[in-house]
């Protein structure tokens, strides 16, 4: 397997959801994102312990933490394929669906983007959702 910071974007939310739902579990099921965050960096040998601390700079000159991108779009997937919600802003929750969850890394991600792309996408067309891949066309 690539080392994570070798992975996309897209792998790397992709490996960071079991992860999150592992602490989660370990931490009672609840718990501030900054604190998972800390969590998931620190006991998960497969992600360097300076990713909390590697900030870049934007074109534009913002600095801004790559880690944050993944970390927040795996937590966004979780959240729509209803594994997490969020009782309130800066808290994750696991569901029971959440917590009954038992497979590898590869059948949870299989699963959450099942439901999630459809909503994504529902959402992209609704024009609700700012994202990424957006036609620049459609800006302008």
């Amino acid at each position: 397997m690539k080392k994570y910071n070798e992975l996309t974007r897209h792998e790397q939310e992709a490996y960071l959801m079991l992860p999150i739902l592992t602490e989660l579990k370990k931490l009672g099921g609840q718990s501030t994102t900054k604190d998972l965050k800390r969590s998931v960096v620190s006991n998960d040998s497969s992600i360097p312990e300076n990713t909390l601390t590697d900030f870049k700079t934007s074109r534009k000159g913002s600095k801004y933490l790559p880690f944050n991108f993944s970390f927040n779009f795996a937590i966004a997937n979780l959240i729509l394929a209803e594994m997490l919600k969020r009782p309130k802003t800066g808290i994750v929750k696991l569901t029971e669906k959440g917590r009954e969850f038992e497979g590898n890394g590869t059948e949870l991600s299989e699963q959450v983007y099942k439901i999630s792309v459809p909503l994504w996408k529902d959402k992209l067309a609704k024009g609700s959702c700012k994202c990424v891949d957006e036609p620049l066309a459609s800006k302008v």
